[in-house]
């Protein structure tokens, strides 16, 4: 059991210490006992896992399954997507740095990488469009390989790499349980 301690000061009605590590986050325990995300969200029209997403410690085995399982079924949209599409339904203690920041570091610096970054405010490198279209053909690449897919697959493939396009955060995914991310599909679906 993760988070031993602020269960038993829910379930004893005190105060969490201000030395746990989930304080900030308003954390409640839910009909079954389970520690969630507290805040405003309450009110909101999201569902129950959306509003108040379960709290998971970054050292349990179900927050590795999650990390592994999410970018397989979001095909691969990056790091800030991954959380974002976790954090609609679980919120896991420290989740970047639960990415393997530390052995992705000693990797590139055993093979001798050297990172060039394109100058800021170059047009010339590629527009946010091209960005896009980069993107979406990665995608295909990586599912379609070297195969052909027939017309209905195809269309049906793009379809699914437009919702995972248009699902993906906008903006920087900021670490209060709170805010809700924004993504594109909020414009041409009204979301809230």
């Amino acid at each position: 059991m993760h988070f031993p301690l602020e269960i038993q000061c829910h379930l004893k009605g005190k105060q969490i210490p201000n030395s746990s590590s989930v304080l900030n986050l308003s954390p409640f325990l839910d009909k079954n006992s389970i520690l969630r995300v507290g805040g405003r969200l309450k009110h909101s029209s999201l569902t129950v896992n959306q509003k108040h997403p379960m709290l998971i410690s970054n050292k349990s085995h179900n927050s590795n399954l999650l990390i592994n399982y999410y970018p397989v079924f979001h095909f691969h949209t990056g790091v800030e997507s991954t959380i974002a599409n976790i954090r609609s339904e679980f919120w896991i203690i420290n989740c970047r740095n639960k990415e393997g920041k530390e052995k992705i570091e000693n990797f590139i610096a055993s093979e001798g990488i050297v990172w060039h970054f394109n100058p800021p405010a170059t047009p010339h490198f590629g527009d946010l469009w091209e960005a896009g279209i980069k993107i979406l053909k990665s995608h295909l690449k990586r599912v379609i390989g070297n195969t052909i897919p027939t017309y209905e697959e195809f269309v049906t493939l793009v379809t699914q790499v437009e919702a995972v396009l248009n699902s993906r955060p906008l903006t920087k995914l900021s670490s209060d349980p709170n805010d809700s991310i924004l993504t594109p599909a909020h414009f041409w679906l009204e979301l809230p």
